[in-house]
């Protein structure tokens, strides 16, 4: 779908999930599930000057917002609906982003932030 991460599999641009693989980027637009290899889609690549704008969670309440500390912290990148994925404080697995930018105050809750993909988990 438009707006979800990634990866490449045999060839293809395959859904990613929220376990562990290396993310090829977003997907610009829908798939177009017919033949294998009929059709290309455009995906914007997670190279090391891309960053993906998401908002902030953590399964504790209290920590359910932009804090000073999440500058620079790695976090989870989990789908939560087609096309929609979060930073997740919450986990220590599967850390596939680092927070770069905060685009909301520290405190908001479900905070706007820009979060880059960590080499170790960059496909290019």
């Amino acid at each position: 779908m438009e707006g979800d991460f990634v990866l490449r599999t045999g060839g293809y641009a395959v859904l990613a999930t929220s376990s562990a693989g290396l993310l090829l980027g977003v997907a610009m637009e829908d798939a177009h599930n017919d033949l294998a290899g009929a059709n290309y889609i455009l995906v914007l690549v997670a190279t090391s000057q891309v960053l993906f704008k998401m908002s902030v969670y953590d399964a504790t309440p209290a920590n359910n917002c932009i804090e000073a500390a999440d500058l620079g912290d790695t976090v989870d990148i989990n789908p939560v609906t087609a096309g929609y994925w979060r930073a997740d404080k919450s986990t220590a697995t599967n850390l596939r982003g680092r927070i770069q930018q905060f685009l909301d105050p520290l405190g908001e809750e479900a905070g706007q932030v820009l979060v880059q993909i960590v080499p170790a988990y960059r496909e290019v």
